[in-house]
């Protein structure tokens, strides 16, 4: 169904633009609206969506500037800074910046340098976001042992209101096991804002977007026009070099779903071989069928969302052995959050492992017991989406 003739059919303004606005695809449906049926918007709405498009365009416009200054600043200091997602995206991909929403800025840099790319960070404005209503200081990105219990941390510059995610993994390494030596083997030029920006290169792009998503649990439609805008834009994917990559990575069935998923977007198209490979693999197919039909209903928010994700992860592994692997992150990899539920000195790190499953029945255990002596075992799990 064309969108003039949906247009033309009785909407409820207010709900579709919220839903727009959740789903992080405000900026593409005010530019569509405006190239086909401006006129049969209402007024109203006319005037809000053209706010807000000119306020995303002027902000991530500022956020590109600040990405190539950082990028600049870093390198003058002898640091490999890899922008990846964010603007690049925005103008490379979609070739214009204002049609993706603004969001932080995504910095990858070696774990090794991690505590001067932060010591630059600060002399810039930028201060560690609170985790759990702590501030680490110094010590902690200086630690290549509790660098390890992350592979990422968000830093804020409240004048220029611009997050900072400084990465030292693009993803968890269990979850992407991407080693330094394939990122180097990985890389290519981007053009952002006239200036030269190394950054991923096609095929490993296209994975990271389509892996990023999965860990989410391709939980915003702003990912999945990631993926069809990506496919357009750049014609000269090495698809065979793709899905090498996917099989070394163990991301295969994750770069499948994405790719299937854009392809219920128009106009997306791809090759035979990539078709035939979604088309038999059954857990792709209903994976993006259960996918899609949440993006058709009310969008809701969850205490058991991070629980879900991992479970969508788990069916997006294939051998029984990532699974065991993925799972066992889950259950006794140590994160920020066991690191500030016990202090330990660094000899007794290795504790952190038993501290993480107590740390996990006592989280999740009561609120699973409470559900289901409130409305039983299969009710509960079949109502999770809906809480």
């Amino acid at each position: 169904m064309s969108i003039k003739r949906l247009v033309a059919e009785q909407i409820d303004w207010q709900v579709f633009v919220k839903a727009a606005e959740n789903q992080a695809v405000l900026p593409l449906v005010y530019w569509h609206l405006k190239r086909i049926c401006w006129h049969m918007v209402p007024a109203e709405q006319q005037s809000w969506l053209a706010r807000i498009f000119i306020h995303n365009a002027g902000r991530n416009s500022a956020l590109a500037a600040e990405l190539c200054s950082l990028v600049e600043l870093f390198q003058s200091h002898q640091i490999q800074c890899l922008p990846f997602k964010g603007p690049i995206i925005a103008e490379c991909v979609y070739k214009e910046l204002s049609f993706r929403t603004a969001g932080d800025l995504d910095l990858l840099v070696p774990q090794e340098f991690v505590g001067a790319a932060q010591i630059l960070l600060k002399a810039r404005g930028y201060k560690p976001c609170k985790w759990r209503g702590r501030t680490f200081d110094e010590r902690f990105f200086q630690s290549a042992e509790l660098l390890d219990f992350c592979h990422e941390y968000a830093f804020y510059n409240e004048d220029k209101n611009v997050y900072v995610d400084l990465h030292w993994k693009v993803l968890s390494y269990q979850y992407f096991p991407l080693s330094n030596q394939d990122l180097q083997n990985n890389l290519k030029m981007w053009e952002l804002q006239g200036a030269k920006i190394t950054s991923l290169n096609n095929e490993l792009t296209l994975l990271m977007l389509c892996a990023h998503a999965s860990k989410h649990a391709w939980s915003s439609l702003t990912w999945v026009t990631d993926v069809a805008e990506f496919l357009d834009a750049v014609p000269d994917i090495n698809w065979q070099k793709l899905l090498n990559l996917a099989n070394q990575l163990r991301a295969e069935r994750m770069l499948l779903l994405g790719l299937h998923l854009s392809t219920f977007l128009p106009g997306t198209k791809l090759p035979e071989p990539i078709l035939l490979k979604i088309h038999s693999d059954a857990v792709v197919r209903s994976m993006a069928e259960e996918i899609t039909s949440r993006f058709r209903s009310k969008p809701t928010a969850s205490q058991w969302k991070e629980f879900k994700n991992w479970l969508y992860v788990l069916n997006l592994k294939e051998e029984f052995t990532e699974k065991f692997s993925l799972l066992t992150e889950l259950c006794i990899k140590p994160t920020l959050d066991d690191l500030l539920s016990v202090k330990l000195p660094t000899s007794l790190f290795p504790l952190y492992r038993c501290i993480r499953p107590v740390n996990l029945l006592l989280e999740h255990v009561p609120r699973i017991t409470i559900r289901f002596l409130k409305g039983g075992y299969d009710r509960h799990f079949n109502r999770l989406d809906e809480e």
